[in-house]
């Protein structure tokens, strides 16, 4: 009688265990924290939330923080570390950032014909 108490008991815990483990696994595979992305204005109304919702669909258990801040305020930002990531419409002339091109896009003037 004790033998059947204690298999049932540690069936129950190992089982347990086992579902801990598994949730531990795919803890490990789904980033968690926040991040923080400073970009201009223009950047801001245009892509943003569209960047934001793409992003927490992807990776729901991280937070994001976004700051809108002219280009030159935004490498202060990223410079200062009160962000981690900075989206910048001209790059910057420092080899203490690493620049990645996300989009190129053209820059039109649109006037009347007179």
């Amino acid at each position: 009688a004790y033998g059947k108490i204690l298999y049932r008991d540690a069936e129950a815990i190992l089982q347990r265990m086992a579902a801990t483990i598994d949730e531990i696994s795919d803890a490990r595979h789904q980033p968690m924290g926040s991040i923080s992305i400073a970009a201009p204005p223009s950047f801001m109304a245009t892509y943003m939330a569209n960047v934001i919702l793409g992003f927490a669909e992807e990776c729901p258990a991280v937070r994001i923080c976004a700051v809108e801040a002219s280009t030159g305020a935004v490498y202060t930002h990223l410079a200062s570390g009160e962000v981690d990531l900075a989206i910048v419409l001209q790059p910057a002339n420092t080899a203490r950032l690493l620049l990645r091109e996300l989009v190129v896009q053209p820059l039109l003037v649109i006037a009347a014909p007179d």
